[in-house]
Formats: structure tokens, C-alpha cells, sequence
């Protein structure tokens, strides 16, 4: 899993809150699989700690369905945790090129 950070919406101007580049952090998977994935929490605290200390805010965390469709499983709407954060999806369903949707995941209410 990887998170894309920007400035804290409350400090900057919509200018500047997209950054040309920005922080992106990877997680292991602990389940070692390529149909489900669990963050590593370790990871994950440290990464937003990190995040944190600098400033920056989570605005997207993203994975792939290496055999699926770019929309959320129960799997992905069951560990929504983060309502303000978007949910990208990449399928890999096909040969063709990849296909990448973008969610808000609240309250196990899917929009795109």
C-alpha cells in the first residue's frame, strides 16, 4: 500500500496542496498474498508519525486488484478506517492497460 501526502489542507492553498512531488510510502504486506493485503501496523504508525512531524496530511492511500475489478471489495469497505482519505484502486484485471478509480469509503457507503 501506498500513501501520496500533501500539506495540511488548513495551511496552504489549493496551489500548494497538490506538490509536484510528493511523499509516498509503501507498506509490506503481512498476509503475502497476492488476493488480500494487511498493513503491517508498525509500518504504518511510523509512516504516519512521520508524516506528522513534517506537516503533511494522508490524502489517498492505493493498492491493486492484480485479478479484479478497480472497485472496492467487502475486504477494502470493511477496512475503510480513514473517511477523509480517498481509496484508489488499480486493476490489473486484464492485459490491457491498467484501469485506476478513485473512492471515499464512508460508513461502508462507496463514492466515486
Amino acid at each position: 500500500m501506498l500513501w501520496r501526502v500533501c500539506p495540511p489542507r488548513s495551511e496552504v492553498s489549493s496551489a500548494e496542496r497538490y506538490p509536484k512531488s510528493p511523499s509516498i510510502h509503501s507498506t509490506r504486506n503481512l498476509r503475502k498474498s497476492g488476493r488480500h493485503f494487511l498493513m503491517d501496523p508498525r509500518e504504518q504508525i511510523a509512516a504516519m508519525e512521520s508524516l506528522r512531524l513534517r506537516g503533511l496530511d494522508v490524502i489517498a492511500f492505493y493498492h491493486s486488484h492484480p485479478a479484479g475489478p478497480s472497485y472496492p471489495f467487502p475486504e477494502d469497505i470493511r477496512l475503510a478506517f480513514y473517511p477523509d482519505v480517498a481509496t484508489l484502486i488499480v486493476s490489473l484485471e486484464n492485459s490491457q492497460p491498467p484501469v485506476i478509480a478513485v473512492f471515499r469509503i464512508v460508513g461502508g457507503r462507496i463514492s466515486e
